[in-house]
């Protein structure tokens, strides 16, 4: 894809999939007593906004980190309406590990730790094990209590996997869990000088012959 026209993709599909979520708002009339403010109400958005990224050295990370810092990361802060947090987590170390930051970016969260240092900390200094096969959908770490309990990811959540052209499986085990349970998934396949390619099926696939039989959106 042409330079910007990937990341409207991406926006057209983020924008379209988002799903209904129960807000409570201080400023929203209460339901039973006149006059009164406070209320739950319905909003579009997601809960968790999850990045997987492939530590491949063939992918083009200056075009990862510009689409996650001025563009994803800027449309969930712009949800005014909904507290979207935005999770990255690269696969793997050497354990067969996700890589992921102490907490969240958000609109009312910051880390001490960029979201471009977090990326290029761990390009730099990691050294990857396998690429090719993801084992997991969340750290189990003392991360979150949300992951850690099993709560995300799930169907209120973007899944956006971030790869080289070649791709990765998933362990058997999460296979029925992105088929069952998790409904908004975004493959990205992106190269250095080469073209971006992006698909929503739910299973990826591991390829070695994928320029023969890459299907351009």
């Amino acid at each position: 894809m042409e330079k910007e026209k990937w990341i409207n993709e991406i926006h057209r599909i983020y924008t379209k999939r988002k799903v209904d979520l129960s807000s409570y708002s201080s400023r929203a009339p209460h339901r039973r007593i006149e006059g009164q403010f406070g209320s739950s109400r319905t909003v579009k958005g997601y809960e968790h906004i999850i990045i997987y990224l492939q530590l491949s050295e063939r992918i083009d990370f200056e075009k990862v980190k510009y689409f996650l810092k001025y563009r994803l990361l800027q449309w969930a802060k712009n949800n005014r309406d909904y507290h979207e947090k935005l999770d990255i987590f690269f696969f793997n170390n050497k354990e067969g590990k996700l890589i992921h930051n102490t907490s969240s970016w958000s609109r009312l969260n910051a880390p001490k730790v960029s979201l471009v240092g977090f990326i290029d900390n761990t390009v730099r200094e990691t050294i990857p094990g396998d690429i090719r096969i993801l084992h997991e959908l969340y750290p189990k770490t003392s991360f979150s209590n949300l992951y850690r309990d099993g709560q995300h990811p799930n169907s209120r959540d973007l899944l956006i996997f971030i790869t080289d052209y070649e791709g990765f499986d998933v362990d058997e085990k999460l296979k029925e869990t992105l088929n069952r349970k998790l409904r908004r998934i975004i493959w990205v396949k992106l190269e250095k000088e080469n073209d971006v390619f992006i698909e929503t099926r739910k299973i990826p696939f591991l390829d070695n012959n994928f320029e023969e039989i890459k299907n351009e959106i």
